[in-house]
């Protein structure tokens, strides 16, 4: 028994897309400062659309399902690029990408990438 498809390139593409969804998740959660709402509700209104109205068998759907999907994708996107001009940032609000990046800065790291990680890395392993 398979869950959707026997045919391999079926299966790819439901692969395919599954992680480019997945990738958008993470994208979208560290945009939205480390919040799961936007998230969330982004995938259970697809989720809804896809139940209600039964647009396909598998993840893969048709070009119909693919249309509203990226559709959705994109408003999505766009509400993220430009939250800060439609939406103010609460006084309570904290940025964690900031508070990381000062965090780093006081431990003296370069600012790349590499050596962040490893400080990481050695931060999260000395406990």
């Amino acid at each position: 028994m398979t869950y959707q498809s026997r045919d391999p390139l079926e299966l790819l593409g439901i692969f395919a897309v599954t992680g480019t969804g997945g990738l958008l998740g993470c994208w979208l959660y560290l945009r939205w400062n480390g919040s799961l709402w936007f998230v969330f509700c982004l995938h259970a209104l697809m989720n809804l659309w896809w139940e209600v109205f039964g647009v396909a068998e598998t993840a893969l759907g048709g070009w119909i399902a693919n249309a509203a999907r990226l559709a959705t994708i994109a408003l999505a996107i766009l509400l993220t690029i430009y939250k800060d001009r439609l939406w103010k940032t609460g006084m309570g609000e904290v940025d964690w990408r900031s508070e990381n990046r000062s965090y780093f800065a006081n431990l003296g790291a370069s600012q790349s990438v590499s050596s962040a990680g490893a400080i990481g890395l050695r931060i999260c392993f000395q406990s």
